[in-house]
């Protein structure tokens, strides 16, 4: 009975090494479009792609969207005299929270870009989209330019969230 009991734990061993190499090969071969938003060409993401189209529309002359069925992501751009310098991200994610009525939200991703540019990201589940959505505001000190980016997660999971997030970039 003890033999069985060693063959069965060193058989769930093996399986459970097995899967953790079988998705870690996967995500190696993941494949990723690099997206230059139009409105501002100094920022880019990286989407995992499975050969799925990605889309675009420009919502406004300040508000974009790039999406799929897996996924839609709007950025918003305020310069000029729209830019307001915020100290503190976190005040800022409670204001957006407020002002579209989120009661329940948790932090997600804070991270400095580069030294003029940082950002942060809360995310929230929405009954109504029937999804997580990732929101938060990338600023930039030295450019004087805020963006807000909303990130619907209809078929991608806060994994996949995080990858894409990670991979903001703005070019200076």
């Amino acid at each position: 009975m003890l033999f069985q009991m060693k063959k069965l734990k060193t058989f769930s061993i093996a399986i459970i090494l097995l899967f953790s190499i079988n998705n870690y090969l996967y995500s190696q071969n993941q494949n990723y479009l690099d997206f230059k938003f139009k409105i501002s060409e100094k920022v880019s993401v990286k989407l995992p792609s499975n050969g799925d189209d990605v889309f675009y529309k420009e919502l406004t002359s300040t508000t974009e969207s790039i999406f799929n069925d897996n996924f839609d992501i709007e950025l918003t751009k305020f310069d000029g005299e729209y830019y307001e310098y915020f100290p503190d991200l976190s005040k800022y994610i409670k204001e957006i929270a407020k002002g579209s009525k989120i009661k329940k939200y948790k932090d997600f991703i804070e991270k400095n870009i580069s030294p003029a540019i940082n950002c942060k990201f809360s995310v929230y589940y929405s009954d109504e989209e029937g999804c997580n959505i990732v929101f938060g505001v990338i600023q930039d000190g030295r450019s004087k330019v805020l963006y807000e980016f909303n990130l619907y997660c209809f078929k991608i999971d806060l994994d996949t969230a995080k990858i894409i997030i990670n991979s903001i970039i703005t070019n200076n």
